[in-house]
């Protein structure tokens, strides 16, 4: 994780720009099975699961949602 890169916190507003980088990096770890969605947030810098969900109304951030979510069961199963 670059330290030039804005994380979230309360009161900031990060441009959809930010919020997709951000998610791609939860995504990537959240697929591996490995981790929780939780501490995939916390190693993103996210504090909060309600930033989150808030963030899932954007549809590329659903879409690698989805995506990892998929990914993650086919690696379950």
């Amino acid at each position: 994780m670059s330290k030039s890169r804005r994380l979230p916190s309360k009161g900031r507003d990060l441009t959809e720009k930010q919020k997709i980088a951000i998610a791609e990096e939860v995504c990537k770890y959240y697929k591996t099975d490995q981790y929780t969605l939780t501490s995939c947030l916390k190693k993103a810098g996210i504090k909060s699961t309600a930033t989150w969900y808030d963030w899932l109304k954007i549809d590329k951030i659903k879409k690698l949602y989805s995506e990892a979510q998929q990914f993650k069961e086919r690696i379950y199963r």
